[in-house]
């Protein structure tokens, strides 16, 4: 079966680094006087999997370069399994490619099975796999020999705390306000979500005090004409729905806030409040009735 080359070299193979230019030169002098013992090696569709240099080398000798076609294998296993042995390269760059090879291994292998190959350990392997979850600019630079494993695990570290403490409040913000946590997902800044939350709870905190106030008041002037039923007796004896200005002074609106307050001492009744104990009201009533205003219904 013979295969052409498209140019296209595999994702796995450019992990690592081509050889340094004198390193190369040699390659080729070796390749001139010897001619290339190693065939360059094709996957069927003509992607590069092995051979990178000798490529080059093969070139800078005039040479005509061999090709043959992988059968059967999985290509990343392959690349790596070369390349780890082939070069020298710290155990922290054969981790990081162990990672990276298992991202593109077509046989979905792990990258625990891969590590097998590359002689990695579990351990190291793990803190591969956190560098380049969380600092894969990092896991560039390992791999290219730039950057100690320990420095970009160290940093990959910090990313993470970061990350989780981010998880954690994005946590607190779909229990507290899931169209926040949604607007978030869709690309809203967690702090900017956060600021809202702030300012939608100041908003309720306000609104809260001012309904407050309002009954406080509300319920402190009833009690000046209404606390006691001699005082009630000469409320209805003496009010006149005639003098009221504004709105029209009605039985049915009277009828209205004596339920509205009926409501309230209710709901202060079930959330454990002190209304309905009598403190602060009278024994025998409270907040003006809606019979006492019924009877006092004068037009």
């Amino acid at each position: 079966m013979t295969v052409k080359p498209t140019g296209e070299v595999h994702a796995v193979a450019n992990l690592f680094p081509m050889l340094a230019d004198d390193e190369l030169q040699e390659m080729a002098d070796d390749i001139r006087a010897n001619g290339l013992r190693e065939p360059i090696v094709l996957t069927q569709s003509g992607v590069l999997v092995d051979g990178r240099n000798r490529i080059a080398a093969c070139k800078l000798a005039s040479v005509e370069p061999r090709y043959v076609v992988l059968n059967g294998q999985d290509p990343a296993a392959y690349i790596l399994s070369l390349n780890v042995w082939r070069r020298h390269l710290t155990k922290g760059q054969r981790a990081m490619a162990v990672v990276l090879a298992a991202e593109h291994s077509q046989s979905k292998r792990t990258d625990v099975l891969l590590s097998q190959d590359a002689d990695v350990s579990v351990s190291l392997l793990q803190r591969a796999v956190s560098v380049r979850r969380y600092t894969p600019a990092l896991a560039e630079q390992v791999m290219a020999g730039t950057l100690p494993m320990a420095e970009a695990q160290e940093e990959a570290r910090k990313v993470k705390a970061i990350q989780q403490g981010e998880d954690a409040r994005l946590g607190r913000l779909r229990t507290t306000a899931p169209d926040l946590a949604e607007r978030v997902d869709a690309g809203m800044a967690l702090a900017e979500a956060e600021a809202a939350l702030v300012a939608r709870q100041k908003a309720i905190q306000e609104r809260q005090q001012h309904v407050t106030r309002a009954v406080v008041t509300a319920v402190e002037a009833s009690e000046g004409v209404c606390g006691s039923q001699a005082v009630r007796e000469g409320t209805i004896a003496e009010f006149v729905p005639a003098l009221a200005k504004g709105s029209p002074m009605t039985r049915a609106r009277l009828e209205a806030l004596a339920g509205a307050y009926a409501a309230l001492a209710e709901g202060w009744d079930h959330d454990g409040g002190e209304l309905a104990s009598g403190d602060g009201a009278d024994s025998d009533g409270g907040v003006c009735p809606d019979d006492e205003y019924a009877n006092a219904d004068r037009g």
